[in-house]
């Protein structure tokens, strides 16, 4: 390890600087920093893992897998719920670039609340994952915390998704396929009218036969 390099006030990954548990304490070189956890143990960590991926030595995920596998059962034996693998999957897309959803979550701004680090924190939020159901944030946009969080079915999974098309409409706001049910409209005519650059009264109110040829 080269020596360490004086603390630079301002600068993000300077020694003295804490992540979660660990704090810089020497420098390797651009990319690397040497950090000491709160447990006492040093490792060296990429800056770039640094507040995203890496809050410890391991030693955070290894005291929630416990604390999951003895008060709650939800990990024993390398069997995990279905509710402790949601856990899992959400902070691995929001905090690992590794994870092959990373772009459309941690990649685009998503974040997970970080009293959501405890599994047993969000265990005490959301409750036990419901059969058939999934987690959804209410606003897409938003992060993964008690307030912005639902389980839901994968129909309103799939409406809240990114893809959709919002339009508004007489002061409301709703996808373009929540709108085709409250009118009894296809879908797919309602986009063709509106990707072809029809307002969207004249596409909402216009019969489909009278179009769609």
């Amino acid at each position: 390890m080269k020596g360490p390099r004086p603390a630079q006030p301002g600068r993000k990954y300077s020694i003295g600087v804490r992540f979660g548990r660990l704090v810089i304490i020497g420098w390797v070189d651009q990319r690397q920093r040497r950090c000491r956890c709160d447990c006492g143990t040093e490792r060296t960590v990429t800056i770039a893992n640094l507040g995203t991926f890496t809050f410890s030595c391991g030693c955070l995920r290894r005291e929630a897998m416990q604390r999951a596998s003895t008060t709650h059962g939800h990990a024993r034996h390398g069997k995990v719920s279905r509710t402790y693998r949601t856990w899992l999957d959400m902070r691995k897309r929001c905090n690992n670039p590794n994870n092959k959803h990373w772009k459309n979550y941690g990649g685009r701004g998503i974040t997970v609340d970080r009293t959501w680090d405890d599994y047993a924190q969000f265990l005490a939020d959301m409750g036990e994952r419901p059969p058939g159901l999934t987690l959804e944030r209410r606003e897409n946009n938003g992060p993964y915390c008690k307030e912005n969080c639902t389980w839901a079915t994968q129909k309103q999974q799939s409406i809240n998704t990114r893809r959709n098309h919002y339009v508004t409409y007489e002061g409301q706001t709703h996808a373009l396929s929540v709108w085709a049910e409250k009118l009894g409209k296809s879908y797919p005519a309602l986009l063709a009218r509106l990707r072809a650059g029809w307002a969207v009264e004249h596409a909402f109110t216009q019969e489909v036969r009278n179009v769609m040829r």
